[in-house]
């Protein structure tokens, strides 16, 4: 199997009841195995479940850390994007009450392209996103290209750590979390600075700029 990041051949199988996972040895990612993902149409029906109202305090606090790290690197005159928003995003709204200039785009409920082709950005929020990318590789690549030179990518996503039991993580049993990284993942392509185990901030590398 190769890889779905870096496109190496050194992957292995892991079986989880049964759901098959492979696991690179190059970037250490893990991702689920194509057969076992939800169709667009089940994906969608699942994300409709999601009850996440922008002002509850449970959900505003869990991404208190990730509006803390925007707001210590930039102010209302820049430019960010949302990226894979959902139907409400507690982030955003956070972001729009202290005048953040924030875009929205999420393939099913914001899909408005333009937004992804008339600007670009000087950060872009990742929030529990990354874990549904069916091709992660491109999706990374794309939001790179979205980015201004010195721009900043912020992910939220729970890191593969060492103290991970992947078979037992809760994480995992998300049928939609499909792609698992670790912080190696990232350094393969970016610069990176994690924050917090679900807080990673990504840079384009020096040569790129």
């Amino acid at each position: 199997m190769i890889c779905l990041w870096c496109d190496s051949l050194a992957t292995k199988q892991i079986v989880v009841d049964t759901t098959t996972y492979h696991q690179c040895s190059n970037c250490e990612i893990v991702f689920m195995d194509s057969k076992h993902r939800l169709d667009l149409k089940a994906e969608e029906a699942r994300y409709l479940l999601h009850q996440n109202e922008v002002t509850d305090a449970g959900y505003q606090n869990f991404v208190l850390p990730l509006k803390n790290a925007v707001i210590e690197r930039f102010d209302q005159n820049h430019l960010g994007l949302d990226y894979g928003s959902g139907k409400d995003s507690a982030i955003s709204y956070l972001l729009s009450e202290k005048n953040y200039k924030i875009n929205k785009y999420d393939p099913f409920f914001q899909p408005d392209k333009n937004v992804l082709v008339t600007h670009t950005y000087d950060y872009i929020i990742v929030c529990e996103v990354a874990e549904h990318f069916y091709n992660p590789k491109a999706e990374f690549a794309k939001l790179k290209s979205y980015l201004k030179p010195q721009g900043i990518l912020f992910v939220m996503t729970s890191l593969m750590t060492a103290h991970v039991n992947f078979k037992s993580w809760s994480y995992r049993r998300d049928c939609t979390h499909v792609c698992f990284y670790a912080d190696k993942t990232f350094k393969t392509k970016f610069k990176t600075q994690v924050l917090a185990d679900n807080l990673i901030l990504l840079h384009r590398h020096e040569e790129e700029k």
